[in-house]
Parts: C-alpha cells; structure tokens; sequence
C-alpha cells in the first residue's frame, strides 16, 4: 500500500509556476518538509525536485538562481528553491569540489541517493504517494541518523550538519558506520577546505539547540572538534554551562563566548560574526578581571565588569553577560544584576554639565560610579 501525504503534494494546478511546467516534468517535495512531516514538527516550508528538465527548460522562465554551481533556483511568488534533479561526482577537495550532472535522464531515486541523511532522503509527487527509497521513515521512527551512501565521506559539511542533526534532534542516536566516515572526513583532511562561515552556520544552528552539548560531544568524537579549535573539548564547566541554558533564552554569540573564551580564535578554523567575537573578547577580559581582585566583588570589580560587557551602552545584555561570567556562581547573577541596573540608572547628568575637560569627566564619573557602589554595597 503506498501512503499518500496530500499536504506536501506539489499542487501543480494551483501554483503559478508550476502550471506552466510540461506535463512530461514530474514535480516532488523533498527533503527537510517530508523529514518534519513524520518529526510531527510544523513544516514551515517546501523545497522542490524537478524530473525530466534541464537547465534550458528552466532558463526560459527567468528564476532566480541560488549560488554559482548548482542548478538551484527561487519559486517566483513562494521563493521556496526548486531544483534539478541531479547527480554529482567528486572531483577536488572539500564541499565545492563536485561537478553535477543534470538532465531530463536523472531520476528522483538518483538525486534522492546523493544526498547526506536518509531522513533527508524522502520524497512526496504530486498524487501525495511518499517515495523512500532508504528507509529514512523507518529511521526516524527508530531515531536513527544514518547516513544514505559511502558518498557521505566526500563532502565535510556533512559532518557538521550530522552534528547539528544530533543536537536538534531529541533522543536520536548516530549510526556506527556514520560515525567511522565522519572520522575519514578528518583522517582525509577535508574539513579544513570547509569556509570557516560554513563552520559557524552549523555551529550556530547547533547552539541553539538545548542540547548543543551534543554538537560538541559528537564533533569530539569524530575528531572534528580538535581540528576546528586546535584543542581537545575536556571541559566539564563548559559542559554544565550548557546544561544550565536549557529552556532558557541566551543569545548563541554569548554561548559561544563562554565556551571559545579559552581557545585561541586566531587561529580557529570559525569564522565568528563581529557580535560572537565581541563577546568573546568581552568575556576573556572579564575572566581576567575577576582573577585580579581575587573574585572579590567590590566596587571596581562591579564597575569594570560593567564597563568591559558594554552594559551602560547595552543595558539589554545585562541578563545574558552576567549569566555568562557567573554560570559557576549563579547565586551572584540575581544580586549583580539588580545592582548594575542601579548604576546604569544613576544619573550623571549634573557632573556632566558642570564638567568641559572629557578627560576629567571620565575620571569624574568614574569615581562617582565607584562611590554610589560602595554605597549600594554598604546597604
């Protein structure tokens, strides 16, 4: 019996553009929609497999073409991508160095075979009957990831979506042969031709997560994390840091600040946004600050925390900087929060007024910061 999944149906009669298509092209749903379709997860939305086209057919129609290399384009009312079936074969080192093939010859099962997951891996036609060629429902099902061809191993952004996946993806285990082609990924050399924005794309993705623990628990295991930071991942603190922000709303740059604090970001195989490196720089400073005054929270430890995490000019990362600092202590996070929020509050404008000379307004303020702290501290 062939299930039929009518809601992910490509509805060629109703769609602007897929009307125009010849009735000889065969139109799927593929992909991350099928995959959340049997996830129960709300399928935001669809990509789409064109059958029996080629470049020419879809050059007449003048889509928008997504990247420089692959036969990808944009729907164009929904701008869901469309793309052509195809095949590829490896041909140089990391995720660029393919060349596909594409032509009105290249069946769905072909174009389903090259692709990373077999829950990924899935495809509904137009009458609404699911094409599986790889067991990937029976895969979910046994929350399994799994890997759909020995191809797996050509492609090293596939090992950081498969670590992104298992962070995502609650209770799901990774398929033992998977795990031994992601370590020929590394044994290979391939993840160092991956573009450090592509690194942190997965990354980010992952550490959105409540699990990314899980992310950096599996990259370790494939021998991926040592090759992205230069360092083994044996931190236990960093591990209960991660622990502590599930179901709760820290921006991913301040996770990441937390646990790429103590590695050396030059040389790091992440390219970090400017706001991840940001807090990074903020939470390395604020490390040394507190090893300074001996963790003693006086005035001028309270006040250069609050200076080097921006706070007077961002007061909204107030919650997020000391959550970051104190994850060791959170005891204090409650207790600083309600004090540097008083700081940022008091007002300066008299000295600023009756003080010309920047140099000594800073120092000025400075010193009525330090003063209205030892106050608040002396309560």
């Amino acid at each position: 019996m062939i299930e039929k999944i009518l809601s992910l149906a490509p509805n060629r009669a109703n769609d602007s553009f897929f009307c125009k298509l010849p009735s000889s092209i065969k139109i799927y749903c593929v992909g991350g929609a099928v995959r959340d379709f049997f996830l129960n997860k709300k399928v935001s939305d669809r990509d789409y497999l064109l059958v029996g086209a080629d470049l020419k057919t879809l050059q007449q129609f003048n889509l928008k073409a997504v990247g420089k290399n692959f036969p990808v384009f944009l729907h164009p009312e929904t701008s869901e991508e469309i793309a052509l079936a195809r095949t590829e074969k490896k041909i140089g080192k990391g995720y660029k160095g393919f060349i596909f093939h594409t032509d009105s010859s290249v069946l769905v099962e072909h174009d389903l075979r090259r692709r990373d997951l077999t829950i990924n891996a899935m495809a509904v036609d137009e009458s609404g009957a699911l094409l599986d060629p790889f067991n990937g429902r029976k895969d979910i099902e046994n929350k399994l990831l799994k890997h759909v061809s020995p191809s797996f191993a050509e492609d090293p952004l596939r090992l950081m979506r498969l670590a992104r996946f298992y962070a995502c993806m609650r209770n799901f285990k990774i398929d033992g042969q998977t795990k031994s082609l992601c370590r020929q990924i590394i044994d290979a050399g391939e993840l160092k031709y991956l573009s450090g924005q592509r690194i942190w794309q997965e990354l980010s993705k992952g550490l959105e997560s409540p699990d990314s623990i899980k992310m950096i628990r599996a990259l370790q295991d494939f021998k991926a994390w040592k090759e992205i930071t230069g360092q083994d991942f044996t931190s236990h603190s960093i591990a209960a840091f991660l622990d502590s922000t599930w179901g709760c709303d820290l921006p991913v740059n301040w996770k990441a600040g937390v646990i790429f604090k103590n590695y050396d970001i030059t040389t790091n195989l992440c390219f970090f946004p400017k706001r991840v490196t940001n807090s990074i720089i903020s939470l390395k400073r604020a490390e040394r600050v507190l090893r300074t005054y001996s963790y003693n929270l006086g005035s001028k430890t309270i006040l250069n925390l609050a200076e080097i995490g921006n706070l007077f000019r961002a007061p909204a990362d107030i919650p997020f900087f000391l959550r970051s600092v104190f994850y060791r202590d959170t005891d204090k996070i409650l207790v600083m929060e309600k004090l540097i929020s008083r700081l940022i509050e008091w007002p300066i404008g008299d000295i600023v007024k009756n003080t010309k000379n920047k140099e000594m307004l800073r120092e000025k303020i400075r010193n009525a910061r330090l003063d209205f702290l030892e106050k608040e501290l002396c309560k």
